[in-house]
């Protein structure tokens, strides 16, 4: 397993927090450059599917997050990491999980 820092660890915590809250297929939480996190879980509605690292942007831009450094996506949800990178500061990291929160890969 790679080696994370606290405050990454924390972002899968919470991921797993969101996912298991309505047992979804995947969620995802993010980190602000100012340390305040967003998580959410990905939902099917009135035949919509709304992916969870989205709702997590979201949220975090909604509350007024101006940059994100950290994004952590858990489960089984298709993922475009050159779209979840662009959202990112330049240094910022992605960390992806399985639905338990084992982590399969940290890209930088």
């Amino acid at each position: 397993m790679t080696e994370l820092h606290e405050e990454d660890q924390k972002l899968i915590t919470l991921a797993k927090g969101a996912r298991a809250r309505i047992d979804a297929k995947a969620s995802a939480c993010v980190r602000d450059t100012d340390g305040r996190t967003y998580s959410a879980a990905s939902v099917e509605y009135a035949s919509k599917e709304f992916k969870a690292v989205d709702l997590a942007v979201a949220t975090a831009l909604a509350a007024g997050a101006r940059k994100l450094e950290a994004i952590c996506v858990l489960g089984d949800e298709v993922i475009n990491l050159d779209e979840i990178k662009s959202v990112l500061q330049e240094s910022g990291r992605v960390i992806v999980c399985d639905a338990q929160g084992a982590v399969i890969s940290v890209i930088n």
